[in-house]
């Protein structure tokens, strides 16, 4: 009985997949770079949030993402996010600002935590400006396309 030896294509195939999971490996930025790319998309989100853009403020979540909103129900993938919004942007007087505390990234580069305060002012009854306060956390993943985009959401006040 005659014995092969391995031929060329298996020796290439072993060395694709070796190169393959060695690029699967390896961060395609750094720890700090990933934090950057992070703070940058929460900026840009909340000029979003200012200038009342629907659409511009919705690209910053994952397809499958969720927000936990304070004293309100779960929100769960586009159409409940897109409500939530579109109800806060019609409150008169609407105004949102916040600001990260820290922006920790995983080993892994790929998925990142955001704590932050905010500033949400909306008009009372009588039509006045009233400040409240509060915290939040962000849950950031890098998607295949390298955006960074918001997968998970919880707020609350601060009363």
């Amino acid at each position: 009985m005659k014995t092969r030896t391995p031929g060329l294509f298996v020796y290439l195939l072993v060395g694709a997949l070796g190169v393959l999971v060695a690029c699967q490996q390896q961060p395609v930025e750094t720890r700090e770079e990933a934090q950057q790319a992070v703070r940058a998309a929460s900026e840009v989100w909340m000029e979003a949030a200012a200038e009342k853009d629907l659409d511009e403020s919705l690209s910053f979540y994952a397809e499958d993402a969720f927000v936990l909103p304070y004293e309100a129900p779960l929100a769960d993938q586009g159409p409940e996010i897109r409500r939530l919004w579109r109800e806060s942007y019609d409150t008169p007087g609407f105004d949102l600002e916040w600001a990260p505390i820290t922006i920790e990234v995983s080993d892994s580069h790929d998925l990142a935590y955001e704590v932050g305060g905010f500033d949400l002012t909306v008009n009372d009854e009588a039509g006045d400006p009233v400040l409240t306060q509060g915290k939040y956390l962000a849950v950031w993943a890098k998607q295949t396309d390298g955006q960074w985009k918001v997968v998970a959401e919880a707020f609350n006040t601060n009363e």
